[in-house]
């Protein structure tokens, strides 16, 4: 990205923070919750499925009530909200941010997670004032691997950052997937390799190590 002015996204879980919570737990939870309000088939193989597209295929199907839908949120929360607890930073991450700042980048974050459980995370790891914004999925119009939140951050900062000159960071086919279908290279933080190629997500690099960032700049 050579011109001056820079956009990079982050993913928070995994990519900014080393958070405890369980996906694959949640992601079953909400899937049994589903089957056996009677809004999800129970033949259907919900593996293969992010805990938000079981959610959207509730909804596009009109099976699903607001009132089941908040319900579901709640379940959601009480899973972030225990593996928030003790977030660490990932190695590096501090010292990085500090030197994409002085490059004169403008850094987001674009998380699944709650809105205030991302602040909240965020202010006590002291890495909250990097930021310009945080957007949770309260300030999206549909979850990641939908592109709609990364669509909304370029939308909103098109006049100090061209469409061009976008980097998505994180650890998920689900970022690289909103990534693409945003027309902005994605960066995979360690993650799984084999999980970008099952779901045809094209990728700038794969880093180990938080640093390296600065090398794709």
């Amino acid at each position: 990205m050579n011109e001056r002015q820079k956009g990079i996204i982050f993913d928070l879980d995994n990519t900014l923070l080393h958070s405890h919570i369980d996906f694959s737990g949640m992601k079953k939870t909400v899937a049994q919750w589903l089957m056996d309000q009677g809004v999800l088939d129970s033949t259907q193989d919900s593996s293969i499925y992010t805990t938000s597209q079981l959610i959207n295929q509730a909804k596009a199907c009109g099976h699903l009530s607001l009132e089941q839908e908040n319900n579901i949120w709640q379940l959601i929360g009480k899973f972030e909200e225990d593996g928030m607890q003790g977030a660490t930073l990932e190695d590096g991450v501090k010292d990085t941010l500090a030197q994409l700042k002085s490059q004169d980048c403008s850094l987001f974050v674009l998380t699944n997670n709650a809105y205030q459980a991302a602040i909240t995370a965020l202010q006590e790891t002291g890495i909250h004032s990097y930021f310009r914004k945080v957007y949770g999925r309260e300030q999206v119009p549909a979850l990641k691997p939908s592109p709609s939140g990364i669509q909304r951050i370029i939308r909103e900062h098109h006049p100090i950052i061209s469409q061009n000159n976008w980097l998505m960071i994180g650890d998920s086919w689900i970022d690289g997937k909103a990534a693409h279908h945003s027309g902005i290279p994605f960066l995979l933080y360690n993650g799984r390799e084999s999980d970008l190629k099952v779901h045809q997500v094209p990728t700038k690099a794969h880093i180990k190590h938080f640093q390296d960032i600065i090398k794709y700049i």
